[in-house]
């Protein structure tokens, strides 16, 4: 099986993806029990919809190259953190950003 690639580069929001398991899990076993029924947006009653999070952050290698410049500007200049290496940085993008 050959290696694919995201055609968009994006990255997800990895921390709340057990909150939306939970909420789907709940709803499904709300709809097994033939005594409750779920009408319409009911199903939105069943689980507190502020605790998923499922947001996407677009990125390119060149807005990221400049992101993490000036992150170190701000603030590793002054604690003697050295400059970023380009090639760290483009395999952290492509870890988070490129490949599946």
């Amino acid at each position: 099986m050959s290696r694919s690639y995201k055609k968009h580069p994006y990255a997800k929001d990895k921390t709340n993806k057990c909150m939306k398991k939970l909420s789907n899990k709940k709803i499904r076993q709300k709809l097994k029990n033939p005594e409750e029924e779920l009408q319409h947006n009911s199903y939105k009653k069943v689980f507190q919809s502020w605790n998923i999070c499922d947001y996407k952050f677009f990125s390119t290698w060149e807005q990221f190259w400049n992101f993490s410049i000036n992150l170190w500007e701000r603030f590793d200049k002054n604690k003697g953190v050295p400059f970023p290496d380009e090639k760290k940085e483009y395999a952290r993008w492509r870890k988070w950003y490129k490949q599946k």
